[in-house]
């Protein structure tokens, strides 16, 4: 299971920081096919479909995704599988990156799949990528903009002047 509904429903309880980091990689099924991923885009939405619509009093699950552009075989459709993701779930946060065959000065195994797609391509998806990302994320902190939210303060190591209540 890609994400459990036990986690999901656990993101509705406000003692619960809804946040979690998923490894998508890609929105294409074809694409997470040839990545050996245990999921396809279906299972994929479904789950992002859950996140979004878990109840909270004040705010609302947010998720970083780990994704990668430019994967062997990667057409335009498929990448704009991956965007869409991206724009219809408003994913606030991602590590993407362009397809590399290389890891630490070894070869992965996906760098002698054909197809490989050209770097300038890749870079351009990158781009186009990231912006959406940065758009979701404008999108999101809007909705927050005059209100008043709860806050977990783990240290404190400079005091700027806020006024913290007795009772934190």
């Amino acid at each position: 299971e890609f994400v459990s509904d036990r986690l999901i429903a656990l993101f509705a309880n406000i003692r619960i920081n809804a946040y979690a980091h998923l490894s998508i990689q890609s929105g294409s099924s074809k694409i997470l096919k040839a990545m050996n991923r245990h999921y396809d885009g279906a299972q994929l939405r479904e789950v992002l479909e859950k996140l979004r619509n878990v109840k909270r009093e004040e705010d609302s699950a947010q998720y970083m995704t780990d994704l990668i552009v430019g994967f062997p075989g990667e057409t335009d459709a498929d990448f704009a599988d991956t965007l869409e993701i991206v724009e219809k779930y408003g994913i606030t946060q991602l590590h993407a990156f362009p397809f590399s065959a290389h890891v630490d000065h070894y070869s992965v195994p996906a760098g002698s799949f054909p197809d490989q797609v050209p770097n300038h391509i890749a870079q351009s998806r990158l781009k186009t990528l990231l912006k959406a990302g940065e758009k979701a994320f404008e999108e999101y902190a809007e909705k927050y903009v005059g209100k008043e939210l709860r806050v977990l303060v783990e240290k404190i190591s400079h005091f700027s002047g806020f006024v913290i209540p007795s009772e934190a």
